[in-house]
């Protein structure tokens, strides 16, 4: 019951932005597992540091910065044999900063290839309707 609340919940969401549902049916839940559960262990392993944040490059300023994890949203969208997975992450105050990730897979498993930061309007723009 808590799953069909859940997905309700996210599908009126996206309705109400004016975006098309994406979660693709096609993606089996053991592949949406290893997909997830591959980015959580890279985002695990990349915060093994003493402060335990999570670091990227950030264009808009210019310099390294960490992030603490704070929720992995359910939507995967795939295009060209890549996955999209969509992170939220909290700054130094508590503000919302988006981090998306690009899967391939490699062999039997995933492997992450792209984290990118604060684009993710161009990035859904993409995977979803292939505009570059």
């Amino acid at each position: 019951m808590k799953k069909i609340l859940c997905g309700l919940k996210i599908t009126c969401v996206l309705i109400l932005c004016g975006l098309p549902y994406v979660v693709h049916a096609d993606i089996s839940d053991q592949v949406r597992a290893d997909l997830q559960m591959t980015l959580l262990k890279h985002i695990k392993g990349a915060s093994s540091n003493p402060d335990r944040l999570f670091r990227v490059y950030s264009s808009q300023i210019n310099d390294v910065v960490g992030y603490r994890f704070n929720n992995l949203h359910p939507v995967i969208i795939e295009r060209d044999e890549a996955f999209v997975l969509c992170v939220d992450f909290k700054d130094k105050n508590g503000d919302k900063v988006e981090i998306d990730f690009v899967l391939i897979s490699s062999g039997a498993q995933f492997q992450v290839t792209q984290t990118i930061l604060n684009n993710r309007k161009n990035v859904m723009s993409y995977f979803r309707y292939g505009k570059k």
